[in-house]
């Protein structure tokens, strides 16, 4: 991302100026979250857990749900229960923040190893399935093409052709037993 003022206050979204497209490939291949794994060895993360989100997220959030901050008990994760359920990136609406909190929740209340390994197996099929898109969007060549206008349009040129000459075909004489 490049540098600006608004990198603490606002968060990226599709199409932002200030994302460059390298910017765009590490963040469009999860490469950007590898990072994150330090803090797991530092212990101040773990693999799984409710997504931590910007400060000033969470204190706009906070002024939608009230309990928002539950979702501090536990360490945040590189990976959650929203995002293997579809909430990712930008927060747009009331309907996001409350689905993302209400997942959350749900995690912190059923967290186990089970649950920990379907989110890890689920968040590893994301990614693989997104490394397969970008490289599939890598290979494709687009070639615009432009249909010629009538006035351009030559007229087919008309070849006669002979009508074919048929043989007859007899079918064989049958043998009889």
């Amino acid at each position: 991302m490049v540098e600006n003022a608004m990198a603490n206050v606002e968060q990226a979204g599709a199409n932002d100026p200030r994302i460059t497209r390298f910017g765009k490939f590490l963040r469009y291949s999860y490469l950007d979250e590898l990072p994150q794994f330090i803090n797991v060895l530092n212990g101040d993360m773990s693999i799984v857990g409710p997504r931590p989100h910007m400060i000033n997220d969470c204190l706009s959030f906070l002024q939608v749900i009230p309990d928002y901050n539950l979702r501090h008990t536990m360490k945040p994760g590189i990976t959650g229960m929203a995002q293997i359920k579809g909430y990712r990136g930008k927060v747009n609406t009331y309907f996001d923040v409350t689905h993302r909190f209400k997942l959350d929740m749900f995690y912190i209340k059923k967290a186990n190893f089970l649950l920990d390994l379907k989110i890890f197996l689920a968040t590893i099929a994301q990614l693989l399935f997104s490394i397969n898109k970008l490289y599939q969007s890598q290979l494709s060549i687009k070639v615009e093409v432009q249909a010629p206008k009538p006035a351009q349009m030559a007229k087919p040129a008309v070849k006669k052709v002979a009508a074919p000459v048929y043989q007859k075909i007899t079918p064989p004489e049958r043998q009889s037993a």
